[in-house]
C-alpha cells in the first residue's frame, strides 16, 4: 500500500514478482481545483477511498485476505496526514487477519523500481530503450521527483548510502511551478506538459543562470530559476504589450518551457558528474539508474546518456591513471609508517584536523568524502579564497591516508605483506590497482563496495523503470521488500517516525 502523497495505490504482488492485480486512486480534480496539493482534502480523499480500492484490487487477484502472507506498506518519508491513513489502515487488516505488517521506505522503494519485472529499462539514447535485466548490485540511483532530488549509491537493496541531498527545492515541484507560471495545464502533473511544450522547440531566444555555479559542494540546488522565469514573463509581455501570459505567442511559450527545463536539467547533469567522478574512482560502479516522477522526462534521460557517453572519453581514463599514481604513492607512504598531517600554513588545516578527530569510521568518512570534492576549488570555511595546488594535494593526501586509518591494523599487515615486492616489479599504474583490489578482496571489510574497477574504459549504462511505475506506486513498495527477501533481510530498520520528514536510510535486519 501507498499513500504518501496524493494517489491511493494497492497492490498484490506475488513472492516471484508476478503483478496478480494493483489499482489507484489520482487526485488530480483536487490539484486542479487548489493548483496543488491540500494536505486535509487529500487526507480525507485517501480514507474515502482506501478501503474499496483495496476490496477491488484483493477480488481482482483471485485472492482472499486470508491468502495474503505479509502487508507492506509506506511508512515515509512522505506527506504525514497522508502516510497516516495507509499505515492505520494495514495495521487494521494485519490485527484482524492476523498476517504480519512489514514498513517500506519511500525513498527506498523508489531506488528499486527498476527491479520490477518485465519494467526495467536500458537506455540507448536518442529516445530508444530496450527491456533489460542487466542491472545490478551496487549502482547509483539519481532520485528526482516532487519531493526528492537525491542520489544513492545502492549497495544492495537494505544498504543505501546518501551521496547528494538538495539544499533547497525538488527538481519536480520546480518543474510544476514553471509549468503553472507558463499557464499550462498541471491536473496531470506539471512537469510532463512542460516537456510537451519543450519539445515543440530546440533552441531559445531567452538565457537563464545555472543555480549555485561556483558551489564545491556535491548539492543539487535550482533556487533562482523559477524567479528568473517570471522575470523573463514580466519583459516578454511588456514588450508585447499583453497582461497576462495566456495571451503571448505559443512559439514563447514553447521557448520559455525549453529553458526553464533546460537550465533545470543542466544542474543536475553538473551534479551527477561529479558524483560519477568519484564513484568511477573508488567504487566499481558503472550503472545509474534514474527513478522518480522526473525520470518519466525523455529529455532528461537522453542528456543522461550523452554525459554518460561523453565519460567514456580517453582523456578521462588519462585522468583516472594519474590519480592512480597519487593513490599509490600515498599508499606506500602509509606502508613504511609515516604519519601524514597538512603543513602549518595549509588553510586546510584546521578545517581537515576537525574532521579527523571526528570520523569514527569508514561509513562515516565515505560519507563525508562523497560530499565536497576531492580536490575542491573553495573549500575554506567562512571566506572564498584561492588555494594553491600543493595545498590541495595536502588535503588530498591527508584524506586518503585518513581512509587507510579507518582500515584495522591486521587488515593492514595482511596488505602490507602483500605489497612488500609490489614497487619493483610491477609498472607505475599496476600497484594502485593491486592495492586496491586486496582490500576490496579482504572479505572482512567493512564496506564490500570498496574496490576498483578493472576495467577503468568500461562505459556507463543507464536503466529506469517504465514511465508507469516512475511516478508514486504500491507495486515497487512490493518489490522493495521482494528485493530484500532475496538476500535474507526482512525490512530496513531506521528510526523512521510517521512524519513525513526524509530519515536517513540504514541497513536491513
Amino acid at each position: 500500500m501507498e499513500t504518501s502523497f496524493d494517489d491511493t495505490c494497492v497492490a498484490v504482488v506475488r513472492s516471484d514478482g508476478k503483478i496478480l492485480s494493483e489499482g489507484s486512486s489520482s487526485q488530480a480534480h483536487i490539484i486542479e481545483e487548489f493548483g496543488g496539493i491540500k494536505p486535509f482534502t487529500s487526507r480525507d480523499a485517501h480514507m474515502e477511498t482506501i478501503e474499496s480500492l483495496c476490496d477491488r484490487v484483493i477480488k481482482e487477484s483471485g485472492l482472499k485476505m486470508e491468502d495474503i502472507n505479509e502487508i507492506a506498506v509506506t511508512r515515509g518519508p512522505g506527506m504525514e496526514l497522508c502516510l497516516r491513513v495507509g499505515y492505520n489502515f494495514a495495521t487494521e487488516l494485519s490485527n484482524k487477519y492476523n498476517i504480519p505488517l512489514v514498513s517500506e521506505n519511500h525513498i527506498a522503494s523508489h531506488c528499486l523500481s527498476p527491479m520490477i519485472t518485465d519494467h526495467q529499462y536500458k537506455h540507448l539514447g536518442s529516445d530508444k530503450q530496450e527491456k533489460s535485466e542487466d542491472l545490478k548490485y551496487p549502482y547509483l540511483a539519481l532520485l528526482l521527483s516532487g519531493g526528492h532530488s537525491q542520489i544513492y549509491m545502492v549497495e544492495d537493496p537494505s544498504t543505501f548510502h546518501l551521496m547528494c541531498d538538495t539544499q533547497d527545492q525538488f527538481a519536480g515541484s520546480v518543474l510544476d511551478k514553471c509549468a503553472r507560471e507558463l499557464g499550462l495545464e498541471i491536473e496531470k502533473g506539471g512537469g510532463p506538459e512542460l516537456e510537451k511544450a519543450a519539445k515543440q522547440t530546440n533552441k531559445s531566444q531567452f538565457k537563464f543562470t545555472l543555480p549555485s555555479r561556483t558551489s564545491s559542494y556535491l548539492q543539487f540546488c535550482f533556487s533562482g530559476i523559477q524567479s528568473q522565469l517570471k522575470q523573463a514573463i514580466k519583459t516578454t509581455l511588456k514588450q508585447y504589450k499583453l497582461t497576462t501570459v495566456k495571451d503571448l505567442p505559443r512559439e514563447i511559450i514553447n521557448q520559455l518551457a525549453y529553458t526553464s527545463q533546460s537550465t533545470l536539467f543542466g544542474k543536475v547533469l553538473d551534479v551527477l558528474d561529479r558524483a560519477m567522478d568519484i564513484s568511477r574512482t573508488f567504487f566499481p560502479i558503472r550503472q545509474i539508474v534514474v527513478v522518480g516522477g522526473v525520470s518519466a522526462n525523455n529529455t532528461l534521460k537522453n542528456m543522461i546518456f550523452d554525459l554518460l557517453y561523453e565519460s567514456d572519453d580517453s582523456v578521462l581514463f588519462e585522468k583516472q591513471k594519474a590519480f592512480l599514481r597519487k593513490v599509490h604513492q600515498i599508499v606506500l607512504r602509509f606502508i613504511k609508517g609515516d604519519r601524514y598531517m597538512l603543513t602549518e600554513d595549509n588553510p586546510y588545516r584546521l578545517m581537515f584536523e576537525k574532521f579527523s578527530r571526528k570520523v569514527k569510521n569508514l561509513e562515516e568518512y565515505i560519507h563525508y568524502l562523497w560530499n565536497p570534492n576531492l580536490i575542491p576549488d573553495l573549500l575554506i570555511p567562512g571566506r572564498l579564497e584561492k588555494v594553491g595546488t600543493k595545498h590541495k594535494n595536502e588535503l588530498y593526501k591527508g584524506m586518503i591516508y585518513l581512509y587507510l586509518k579507518q582500515l584495522d591494523m591486521k587488515r593492514l599487515l595482511r596488505i602490507k605483506r602483500s605489497l612488500r615486492w609490489v614497487n619493483k616489479s610491477l609498472s607505475l599504474l599496476e600497484p594502485s590497482k593491486f592495492i586496491l583490489q586486496k582490500i576490496r578482496n579482504d572479505r572482512k571489510s567493512p564496506c564490500g563496495t570498496i574496490s576498483l574497477e578493472s576495467q577503468p574504459n568500461r562505459r556507463w549504462d543507464l536503466y529506469s523503470t517504465s514511465k508507469k511505475y516512475s511516478t508514486d506506486n504500491a507495486v515497487m513498495i512490493g518489490f522493495s521488500l521482494i528485493e530484500k527477501h532475496k538476500m535474507g533481510f526482512r525490512t530496513i530498520k531506521s528510526q523512521e517516525r510517521i512524519d513525513g520528514k526524509d530519515e536517513k536510510l540504514g541497513t536491513a535486519v
